[in-house]
């Protein structure tokens, strides 16, 4: 299978990634900050419902469709697309890319009651699969787009 990460950072091929850049940038984060609260309320969900999944603390993020790498790059000016070679001992799991989106933007323009009226989501986000139903309170569907989460190293294998 091949996983596409997407980073500002500039690396070679042959290069290895560590997990955890996003757990350790959030130590540095204001308390405020609403990507910070929702990654570590989503990791108390984590510990919670699913311990074998990976954590979104202490991973590597990347798409297993190279159009869905382009598509996340699109929005962050500057971001490099990478595809990832893995191996096959090191742990991964699937979830859902668009409830991370989803409650994101909730963050920032929803009532806080929306968004805990929606929680639901944010456990299936740990439990759920491609098959789930992936709806918000109100009806709103919510497409389903396959983020992998990688429990270890990585080797940059192609520079897009």
């Amino acid at each position: 299978m091949a996983l596409y990460h997407v980073s500002y950072k500039n690396y070679n091929i042959g290069d290895t990634i560590l997990p955890g850049d996003w757990g350790n940038a959030i130590k540095s984060l204001d308390s405020s900050n609403c990507r910070a609260w929702l990654d570590l309320y989503l990791e108390q969900i984590r510990l919670g419902l699913n311990t074998a999944a990976i954590s979104r603390l202490d991973c590597i993020y990347a798409f297993n469709s190279s159009t869905n790498a382009e598509n996340f790059a699109y929005s962050r000016s500057g971001a490099n697309i990478y595809e990832l070679s893995i191996n096959t001992t090191v742990q991964t799991s699937i979830h859902n890319f668009k409830v991370i989106s989803l409650f994101a933007g909730y963050l920032k323009h929803i009532p806080l009651a929306l968004l805990f009226a929606n929680k639901y989501l944010l456990d299936l986000y740990w439990t759920g699969n491609a098959t789930s139903n992936w709806s918000d309170v109100n009806g709103y569907n919510i497409e389903y787009v396959e983020e992998v989460l990688i429990g270890g190293s990585a080797t940059i294998a192609k520079i897009f």
